[in-house]
This record gives structure tokens, sequence and C-alpha cells, in this order.
């Protein structure tokens, strides 16, 4: 990203392999949730559902808002799934990327006796900065998808509650 504009990329390091691979299965989870949304909105659900209420023609009025009951939870189970682990590794991203800058000064303090000091501290402080820059921006995307992610779900759930009812009368 940094190495087109002129800057040169520090080495990868261990935390900044695993800010890639937190980032990449946070990117995963929220792939999945969008297509869960997809693939529901896809299948025709509310149309399935009044068909399955079809079958259930003796139930009482209240024993029916158990059963919508039953199938709003089924839906938002199924749509929430992998939520709370997005949530952690929007929490965690930046933790590593604190912990990246940590390394990168703590390489800076320990080539402090070298004697190309200026090279060693420029490596350090970018190894420091690039790790933190990182884990901000992951966590950030994350964050930012995460919660648009959770508006649609809600919008999906609150949809699915009104077609229930609105077709129960």
């Amino acid at each position: 990203m940094l190495s087109f504009l002129g800057y040169p990329l520090p080495a990868p390091s261990v935390i900044m392999w695993a800010i890639l691979f937190v980032s990449f299965c946070m990117w995963v989870n929220l792939i999945q949730g969008y297509w869960r949304i997809n693939k529901l909105r896809t299948s025709g659900y509310i149309t399935q559902l009044n068909l399955r209420l079809k079958g259930y023609s003796s139930l009482t009025k209240s024993e029916t808002e158990y059963l919508f009951i039953g199938w709003q939870s089924e839906v938002k189970l199924y749509l929430k799934k992998g939520n709370s682990e997005v949530r952690l590794f929007v929490r965690l991203l930046p933790m590593l990327g604190l912990l990246g800058t940590v390394d990168g000064m703590m390489d800076c303090f320990a080539n402090l006796n070298n004697t190309k000091v200026l090279d060693a501290i420029s490596k350090g402080i970018s190894q420091a900065m690039f790790t933190t820059l990182a884990g901000l921006l992951a966590a950030l995307s994350g964050m930012y998808l995460a919660y648009n992610l959770n508006r649609r779900q809600q919008k999906i759930l609150l949809k699915l509650k009104y077609e229930l009812a609105h077709d129960e009368n």
C-alpha cells in the first residue's frame, strides 16, 4: 500500500502476520454474515413460514404467537451467527497493532548501540507505525461493516416480525 507512494515497507513481523490472520478471520465472518442475509432474502422465507403456518391451522391465537416467536428466534440465531467473533476480532486488532508498536520500539532501543543508529531506529519506528496502522485500519473497517451487517440483520428481523403479525390478521 505504502510502497507505491515511495515509502519502503518494513519487513513483516510475527505481529503483522497475526494482524493479517485475525483480519482474514474477521473478513470471512463478515462475508458469511452478508451471505446469510442474501440467502435469506432470496429464499422467500416469509412465504415458507406462511406455508408452514397453514399446517398448524388448529392452533389457538396464543399458540400461534409462540410459534411466531420461535420462528423469529430461529431466524435471529441464523443471522447473528459469527457476530460475537467479529466483535472479538474488532477489539483484538487495535491491541495487536499496539503490541506491534511496542515491539518496533523495543527494536529501536535494542539497536541504539549499533554503528548505524539512525538506520536501525528508522526501521524500528517504521515497523511500529506500520503495525499500528494495519491494526487500526483493519479494526475500523471491521467495525463499520459489523455495524452495517447488524443494521441489515435488524431490518430483516423487523420485517419478519411485521410480516408474521400482518399475515396473522
